[in-house]
């Protein structure tokens, strides 16, 4: 089959995580701030970082949301927080579990590629 018989395809991207790591980038609601950075490789072998995930808000809305690291007073991953729902979505464990695991990516209104960790966020249902 040629290229030219091809339909076009979509913009989801399966990667491979490779390594994990925080950054301190600043401030979040006008503290210092850590986020988690994903570090994967595409299929083609093309790297990217992440560090923001696509949720089905509650307004009915895909939000794009940063891996914060936020702990609890026992200095744990806040249960309900973006990272949680991220280790939780593939696999459970800790965020280091997540390398060598393939990972969903679309791309935000920016088009840089966020991780998808909610079954409602697909290709389809992104609105730009």
């Amino acid at each position: 089959m040629s290229i030219l018989d091809e339909k076009i395809g979509g913009r989801q991207r399966i990667l491979t995580v490779v390594k994990v790591t925080i950054q301190s980038t600043g401030t979040f609601d006008g503290g210092e701030a850590d986020k988690v950075h994903l570090y994967c490789k595409s299929l083609e072998n093309q790297d990217f970082m992440i560090d923001e995930a696509l949720i089905y808000g509650k307004n009915n809305e895909i939000k794009s949301k940063g891996l914060w690291v936020s702990t609890d007073a026992n200095g744990k991953i806040r249960e309900n927080s973006v990272l949680a729902q991220l280790v939780n979505y593939y696999g459970g464990g800790t965020p280091n579990d997540l390398v060598n695991t393939e990972i969903t990516a679309l791309p935000k209104k920016n088009n840089y590629l966020a991780v998808v960790i909610d079954d409602k966020v697909t290709n389809d249902s992104l609105p730009w």
